[in-house]
């Protein structure tokens, strides 16, 4: 003690109390003193994770403004310590969090940025433990080392992030919305059938979309609306495409290396030798990345291109609107299509009527009903239907056509 209040009369410290959070556990003289009767190991582990100019608290607290004004994170870490570093190897380890922050707070400062600050070392920290309410340090490295380790490591096997992002995607892809089919990550147009019934195209993460002309989205958007395989392709008015975003991709894979180191970590369990708190942690952690992946999905694919042209002698236009919202992909692309009126899913006979004059559809004083329908599954500048069941509302469109005495071939 007497080394801790030399060093600290020695710093010009005006507190009023000497906390735990307050002892210089950095000072050599302080830490000898404090380690004098532990293993060598604990040394290298203060250096790391509890105090010192390179430690994790110190750089947390530099990078958190709010927390570094008052050194939580350092204080934190050093309340942890003192508590829990002599009684490591008891069965009953670590201290409760109110008594950590008892050990930290001074007049006028608030409990909970130190809450916030220990939540930060618990998530970073290579030796700190954490058994629900309870936090302490240790000599053996934590399973959230490992899995850093393991997350690291799948940067240099982008195969494997690939797969699981790609299986993510396509069991999103369930849910189909208000579209016939959905045609998941396709290899080339060749899998994109030539068809007349509304499609979902939902690009691959190396077809990223930014705002950027000439976007891998875009260029691959643009191939498969064009042709199938090396035919051009007639019924291009089916065709929208749901694309990820380039920087929001940079999110999700972070996301599944993290969900793949925890999840490899649980499947090794017994060749690990993890004990049950080890086994819980890594449970716990590899649900919360679960978690995030399944919102960082969404938030990714966010970007849909649409193919349209406001008349027949126009280029063909790609708009990009972004989606929001929390439904299946293809529920939030149908359901954005449908407000902006880029996708019907009903079409009555006054609405067909004005097509039909407008552009006009009529083959002399008849249409034949097959050629309305390869008619508008053709040309981006008419309304885009989910399928040909407007063909009902032909029933209804005969009258106002024969009123006008032109006649509809139903055949």
């Amino acid at each position: 003690m007497a080394a801790v209040i030399h060093t600290l009369w020695e710093k010009g410290d005006k507190n009023p109390i000497i906390l735990p959070s307050l002892i210089p556990i950095d000072d050599r003289r302080v830490q000898f003193e404090l380690t004098r009767y532990l293993s060598d190991e604990w040394v290298p582990i203060i250096d790391k994770d509890v105090d010192g100019p390179n430690s994790l608290p110190m750089k947390i607290d530099g990078e958190i403004t709010n927390l570094g004004k008052i050194q939580a994170c350092r204080r934190v870490a050093r309340t942890v310590y003192l508590g829990s570093a002599p009684t490591s190897a008891a069965a009953h380890r670590g201290i409760e969090d109110r008594r950590i922050k008892l050990g930290c707070v001074l007049p006028g400062e608030s409990p909970n940025l130190f809450g916030d600050a220990l939540r930060r070392l618990a998530g970073a920290a290579t030796y700190l433990y954490q058994d629900g309410n309870r936090y302490w340090y240790s000599t053996q490295p934590t399973v959230t080392k490992l899995a850093d380790d393991r997350r690291e490591q799948l940067k240099r096997n982008p195969d494997k992030t690939s797969m699981e992002i790609d299986k993510r995607v396509r069991a999103n892809m369930s849910e189909r919305g208000e579209f016939g089919r959905i045609h998941a990550l396709p290899a080339s147009s060749n899998d994109v059938p030539d068809d007349l019934d509304a499609r979902l195209v939902v690009l691959g993460i190396e077809q990223c979309y930014s705002k950027e002309s000439g976007s891998p989205a875009e260029t691959a958007a643009r191939m498969i609306l064009e042709s199938r395989g090396n035919s051009p392709r007639i019924y291009r008015n089916t065709l929208v495409f749901l694309a990820p975003d380039k920087t929001r991709l940079q999110d999700l894979d972070e996301a599944i290396r993290s969900y793949l180191a925890w999840d490899s970590i649980l499947r090794e369990r017994t060749d690990l030798n993890l004990d049950p708190h080890q086994v819980t942690q890594a449970e716990n952690q590899m649900r919360s990345a679960d978690a995030t992946v399944n919102a960082r999905i969404p938030e990714t694919y966010q970007w849909l291109l649409v193919p349209s042209q406001l008349n027949p002698a126009d280029a063909v236009e790609w708009k990009a609107i972004r989606l929001s919202g929390t439904d299946a992909l293809a529920v939030r692309a149908s359901k954005k299509l449908k407000s902006e009126e880029m996708l019907l899913t009903s079409f009555g006979g006054t609405r067909l009527k004005l097509e039909l004059d407008k552009i006009p559809l009529w083959r002399g004083d008849s249409v034949n009903i097959r050629q309305l329908i390869e008619d508008f599954a053709r040309y981006l500048y008419l309304p885009r239907l989910s399928e040909p069941r407007f063909l009902l509302a032909v029933k209804h469109g005969c009258r106002i056509a024969y009123m006008e005495r032109r006649i509809l071939c139903l055949r």
